[in-house]
């Protein structure tokens, strides 16, 4: 059964709007959902990065080792806990601020931007849909990158079918964003990205 939810991007101000690659791109192949579709986002160290939906956070993996630290602690956002379907969201390369068990709500801080090694400062972002307890990744990297720095609400619907989801609303309190919005979305155009790190080497486990 199809259902919608509002989603708003985990930086509303203070991102540099540098993108670094979604899904398939930048590093982001392989089997594991919050990698293959991750999203890289760039912002300076430091910057707060929002939960993007109301949800519990289900697991952190904080590294103990220097090469696993580098990387950031690893923070995985469920929607809908008690129910086997819903979204799922992993966050990583932040120091963060919430705990296993707690619940967030859209727009609340989950972590500030680390930096690491020489690569760009940015936030690892990936979007999931579960269905019967199973995550399937989705993608939104478009949508992401024209909301960036914008209040921009998503209503998005999840069809719990194997289908995509799809964007089919946007509520903003500005005519100004709204109109940036659009043009993003029309023009599709991919923004310039070089990287070749690979995101997120030790993954959480889901749950």
């Amino acid at each position: 059964m199809s259902f919608d939810i509002e989603l708003s991007n985990p930086f509303t101000s203070g991102a540099d709007e540098l993108f670094y690659g979604g899904p398939g791109q930048g590093g982001h192949m392989g089997a594991s959902w919050p990698i293959a579709f991750g999203m890289d986002l760039g912002a300076p160290e430091g910057t707060e990065a929002l939960a993007a939906f109301d949800g519990k956070v289900t697991s952190i993996f904080r590294p103990s080792s220097p090469s696993g630290g580098i990387y950031g602690d690893q923070i995985t956002i469920r929607q809908n806990p008690n129910s086997p379907g819903g979204i799922g969201a992993f966050y990583t390369h932040l120091d963060t601020s919430v705990s296993v068990g707690s619940f967030v709500s859209r727009g609340d801080v989950v972590g500030r931007i680390i930096g690491f090694g020489g690569i760009p400062k940015h936030l690892h972002i990936a979007l999931a849909e579960r269905v019967n307890n199973v995550y399937t990744g989705v993608n939104l990297y478009d949508h992401f990158k024209a909301t960036v720095n914008t209040d921009i609400i998503l209503v998005v619907r999840f069809f719990q079918n194997g289908n995509p989801p799809q964007v089919v609303d946007f509520r903003s309190k500005s005519q100004e964003e709204t109109e940036r919005y659009q043009a993003a979305l029309s023009s599709l155009a991919e923004s310039e990205y070089s990287n070749t790190w690979t995101c997120a080497p030790e993954p959480v486990a889901v749950g």
